[in-house]
């Protein structure tokens, strides 16, 4: 996992932690600090092929982590 997509999947399980729904992609463009639109589509397209998220298709704010990625993991991620 990339340090990237470590950060979008972080932001993504926090919103979903405080708010019982996943964020747009705009919100998570804002949140991780990710300026376009269209890299957080990559990552969360990523994040999907890894097995690390779901989302319905062609729904609002259906990305939902499939686990906890534990917080101290941060050391181990790869480029």
């Amino acid at each position: 996992m990339t340090p990237r997509m470590l950060l979008v999947l972080n932001v993504l399980e926090e919103f979903w932690d405080r708010n019982g729904y996943g964020p747009t992609y705009r919100e998570l463009a804002a949140r991780s600090g990710i300026r376009s639109v269209g890299n957080i589509a990559e990552v969360i397209k990523q994040l999907e092929e890894a097995g690390y998220i779901t989302r319905r298709k062609n729904r609002n704010r259906s990305v939902k982590s499939n686990r906890k990625v534990d917080r101290k993991m941060s050391s181990g991620v790869h480029s």
